[in-house]
């Protein structure tokens, strides 16, 4: 069984550089990691998660946004508590 938590690494085309530092990914590896799954900018990315396994999810701009898959969902529960915590400090 995995442990841990996923991480938000992109919010609204904007690198979460605290994040990154903590799990010890660089830009580069990042960016990289976008452009194999299709993604040129920063821009187009509205959320990039690195999961507990080590892939990183991508949720593009122009997806649909869900608010929540169900009522115990701890890891989308833990991906909003980081989105309000970036939103927080971009103020």
């Amino acid at each position: 069984v995995l442990e841990g938590t996923p991480t938000l690494l992109v919010h609204e085309g904007k690198l979460l550089h605290e994040n990154l530092g903590k799990e010890t990914i660089n830009r580069d590896e990042l960016m990289a990691t976008l452009r194999r799954n299709g993604i040129a900018s920063l821009e187009e990315v509205r959320y990039a998660i690195l999961e507990i396994e080590g892939n990183v999810s991508i949720i593009k701009s122009d997806a649909p946004t869900v608010e929540r898959l169900s009522e115990n969902d701890t890891v989308t529960e833990e991906i909003y508590k980081q989105v309000k915590e970036s939103k927080a400090k971009e103020s």
